[in-house]
């Protein structure tokens, strides 16, 4: 009998503890979640930019330090307005390439042509030049082009550096037709950290922006 009040006793007060336990864990995760809210409060609605504050490590005294660039913005509106003005400007480029009539018995003609690759280019004149990856082209037969607006033209290459994997290609446009070139920044002026919009299409999915 005195074994079994022992018994019971033992339970009650660990179930005891694991209340305890699991309250004092649960007031420790609110006092981290009012802290955090107040500490950062969430940028207004409304703004295009939220604020980022990087913090090195803890002073002798125990307080925090700031780096020096504790307010780093991040653009809201910026990327929509990048993408609307980039997104003409790059193109989809469909490659055939052809292949001997041996393999194409039913042909009449010497040879045959039939889809191989697709990739994305970056127009940079009017007149229809395009930067494009050398390995795309390397002996294409055919070339593609596909603007966002569905407008689509067929071009030929211009020139190609195989160390730097780029190549020029240029479509054939009509008399007096002009294309929006992509507007050329500076290497100069970025640096590690500044923000980067890719904009292509990967897997056939034109005109993404990432």
């Amino acid at each position: 009998m005195q074994d079994t009040e022992t018994y019971r006793f033992e339970s009650r007060r660990k179930q005891f503890r694991l209340l305890i336990g699991i309250g004092l864990v649960s007031a420790g995760l609110l006092a981290g979640i009012l802290f955090m809210l107040l500490a950062y409060p969430p940028a207004p609605r409304g703004s295009q930019f939220a604020e980022i504050r990087l913090v090195e490590r803890a002073d002798p005294d125990g307080e925090a330090m700031e780096s020096e660039m504790s307010a780093f913005p991040v653009p809201g509106g910026a990327f929509r307005d990048v993408s609307r003005r980039t997104v003409q400007s790059v193109v989809s480029i469909n490659v055939e390439s052809s292949w001997s009539s041996r393999f194409w018995p039913s042909s009449g003609s010497d040879s045959q042509m039939f889809p191989e690759n697709e990739g994305s280019g970056v127009v940079i004149t009017p007149q229809g030049h395009i930067v494009t990856s050398y390995h795309l082209v390397e002996d294409a037969g055919n070339l593609q082009v596909k603007f966002a607006d569905k407008r689509e033209y067929e071009a030929y290459t211009v020139g190609v550096d195989p160390s730097t994997d780029l190549a020029v290609i240029q479509i054939i446009l009509g008399p007096g037709e002009r294309v929006e070139p992509i507007t050329i920044g500076d290497s100069e002026t970025v640096q590690p950290g500044d923000w980067v919009l890719a904009v292509g299409n990967p897997l056939q999915l034109n005109s993404t922006v990432t």
